[in-house]
């Protein structure tokens, strides 16, 4: 698809005037920069190491300032240009170069360089983690290909990533489905699968056009939790689900629980509310058999706050 056609109908309320100057193309020496301690962030060993051995197929272009001495001053780069001086490499690499105006103070080189320094590193979107499964599908990423095995099976779908039928399911909040299978779940989508029926079956009226993954991640738990009840007390706190707990809204479960421990904080309440329900008596769920329960899995337990 052309750029152009990609562009049309967007409503974008920003106006169409431009100013500044384009910056140039350059293939340089690495040995050819210097870096302004003064607005530059401290240099991370560990982030240098993060990134392997340097592969220059995702090397992206270093941005440099070019001050009137002469002299080119890393303005965006900082740490790819240390990852280069870490390897073997000896070769120029790609610079977008800013050229200071030839009367331009040291002082207004560096404010200018520190304003381009913030601007570079706080107003560019980093992809999310849709993005990141958008794009790790085509490249057979195992995390990324958890996540799409899951959307097909669900017959889901997030930004026209994973199923394509016309009946399927919105993920909402997306970050939590794919906490959800890579790490709640990770290698088990049967466990994920077991926990949508639940979900289906609780909340029927609220599964026609989306995926709460909120929700989905406490079901999932929910009914793994279900497993470890027995007798009397199992029927029970089915019972509760179906005729009392269903009967509440997800926005209003949710509430106040969307959280990294959403999954347990829910369960806690569920359980909480059920034993306050008069049909449990006799059946109640305490503390010490959570406990007990919590040796296969520890999320069983009343969340830390």
């Amino acid at each position: 698809m052309n750029i152009r056609d990609a562009f049309n109908g967007y409503n974008i309320n920003v106006p169409t005037h431009f100013s500044g100057k384009l910056m140039t193309y350059n293939m340089m020496k690495v040995d050819d920069f210097k870096i302004a301690k003064e607005y530059q962030r401290h240099i991370s060993p560990s982030a240098i190491k993060k990134g392997g051995p340097l592969d220059l197929n995702k090397l992206t272009p270093i941005v440099a300032c070019k001050r009137p001495d002469g002299d080119y001053f890393v303005v965006d780069g900082q740490h790819r240009t240390l990852r280069v001086i870490h390897s073997d490499y000896t070769g120029n690499v790609p610079v977008v170069v800013y050229e200071h105006d030839e009367d331009a103070t040291i002082t207004e080189c560096m404010k200018l360089e520190a304003q381009l320094f913030f601007e570079l590193n706080s107003l560019a979107k980093k992809p999310t983690k849709l993005d990141e499964v958008r794009a790790g599908i085509f490249t057979n990423d195992p995390k990324s290909m958890r996540v799409y095995d899951a959307l097909m099976a669900l017959n889901a779908c997030a930004d026209n990533v994973g199923s394509l039928e016309d009946d399927a399911l919105e993920v909402q909040v997306f970050s939590h489905f794919y906490i959800c299978i890579n790490t709640d779940y990770k290698d088990q989508l049967h466990k994920v699968i077991a926990g949508w029926q639940l979900y289906k079956e609780l909340f029927q009226h609220e599964t026609k056009t989306h995926i709460n993954s909120y929700m989905l991640r406490a079901c999932c738990l929910i009914e793994e939790f279900t497993h470890h009840l027995s007798n009397g007390r199992l029927d029970r706190f089915t019972l509760y689900m179906k005729t009392v707990w269903s009967h509440r809204s997800i926005a209003s479960i949710v509430r106040g629980r969307a959280t990294s421990q959403s999954p347990q904080f829910i369960l806690d309440d569920l359980i909480n509310d059920y034993n306050d329900w008069k049909g449990s008596e006799n059946y109640a769920i305490g503390i010490t058999r959570r406990q007990n329960m919590a040796t296969s899995n520890p999320r069983f337990l009343v969340p830390a706050v």
